[in-house]
């Protein structure tokens, strides 16, 4: 069978993610066209898609520390009824209202995001370990492409807003399978709490931090560099379609064409396994760099979409290998608190991306924010590259 040696928890773990992702993806690319139409600031909008990585940073090491002392799949149900709410918000299109809706979206991001990674990790083993996280991705990632296809669609013939109540229902759907099918224990959870206001818990979080840092400290700069490059295609995308002259169906069928290279994660993730993930993150991230550069120069939309397609390939690539050498750096004992610095690492650089990307299109062109992502990215190669010749 297919995925068998997969933990049949980490597959309807999937199924959860994949409705709860369904409802936001037909919608989420749009967001920074819909905010852009509302509030007319592309820096402001790039602050605005900001927002629920700058909200995970102030969760980030909490949510760890309770992943280590409580059931983790509470904290997952948790997360997906919060991601059912943003939509209400982003409906009114008032400017104070979007911030809310990032800011829940902020919150249950962290809690459902961080608590699945832990699941899939924990329940996986060294052998195969890539595969089980790409299965975990493979619900969410499957709905990244028909999601945009679908809204797209809806949105150009009925409005966005439409969207937006499907987003709320199809949350719903999904916190009730999690509830049926996964379900959790409320054991510890009131002493996991009351842990978090305990000066002992961070203290202890510090210590275990500086016992590994020598270890994960290359994974996590690697990850916080990628998170940069990466969060730039949630403001720079949709916006360069958008300055291209595309409606909703065009940006919906090409949100989907390139979210498909994600669904090979879990192959990518096997590639990584045979042939070593440093080398996996070397040879990939050194393709995506001439891709970005030559965006930056085109204006011819079937060339910039087939451009974002085979940089969202190379990109996508990177991920399972990227976490996979995080999760050889730490030990099982303290994983739950070090996915905590993990996570916050990676919402550094996911806050920084929009900002800068808007920043970018906002003082220059849009097209230009691609060019800055490519010169990170080259950043982000020779630092692999060190890791891999002179430390590994």
């Amino acid at each position: 069978m297919v995925f068998d040696e997969v933990p049949g928890e980490v597959k309807r773990l999937s199924i959860a993610f994949s409705l709860s992702f369904l409802g936001s993806s037909m919608v989420w690319m749009f967001l920074p066209v819909f905010f852009e139409q509302h509030i007319e600031n592309v820096f402001l909008v790039g602050v605005l898609t900001s927002v629920p990585a700058f909200t995970t940073l102030f969760m980030d090491i909490p949510v760890g520390n309770l992943l280590q002392r409580a059931d983790s799949k509470l904290f997952t149900f948790i997360g997906l009824i919060l991601f059912s709410i943003p939509g209400i918000f982003y409906i009114t299109t008032l400017t104070v209202m979007m911030f809310v809706g990032k800011f829940v979206e902020g919150i249950s991001k962290t809690l459902r995001w961080e608590s699945g990674w832990y699941i899939a990790m924990e329940d996986s083993n060294i052998e195969n370990e890539s595969e089980t996280l790409g299965v975990f991705t493979l619900g969410k990632n499957i709905s990244d492409i028909i999601g945009p296809v679908i809204g797209g669609i809806l949105a150009f013939y009925i409005g966005i807003s439409f969207n937006l109540v499907l987003w709320f229902f199809l949350g719903v759907l999904s916190f009730i399978y999690f509830y049926m099918y996964v379900g959790f224990s409320t054991d510890n959870y009131k002493k996991a709490f009351k842990s978090l206001i305990k000066k002992k818990t961070y203290s202890d979080d510090i210590k275990h931090l500086r016992e590994n840092w020598s270890s994960m400290r290359w994974a996590i700069s690697l990850i916080f560099i990628f998170s940069i490059v990466s969060s730039f295609f949630w403001v720079a995308v949709p916006l360069i379609l958008n300055d291209l002259g595309a409606d909703y169906i065009v940006m919906g069928g090409l949100f989907g064409l390139v979210a498909i290279p994600r669904v090979f994660e879990v192959y990518f993730g096997k590639l990584a396994d045979r042939y070593g993930w440093l080398r996996t993150v070397q040879f990939f991230s050194f393709c995506v760099i001439p891709v970005l550069f030559i965006i930056s120069f085109m204006e011819n939309i079937v060339v910039v979409g087939g451009l974002i397609l085979l940089a969202m390939f190379f990109s996508t690539a990177l991920n399972p290998s990227l976490h996979s050498y995080f999760d050889k750096s730490v030990s099982d004992e303290v994983e739950g608190e070090m996915v905590g610095f993990l996570e916050l690492f990676k919402h550094s650089g996911q806050t920084l991306g929009p900002i800068i990307a808007g920043a970018v299109a906002s003082r220059w062109s849009i097209s230009t924010s691609f060019l800055a992502a490519g010169i990170i990215s080259v950043l982000f190669f020779i630092l692999v590259t060190y890791i891999r010749v002179f430390v590994e």
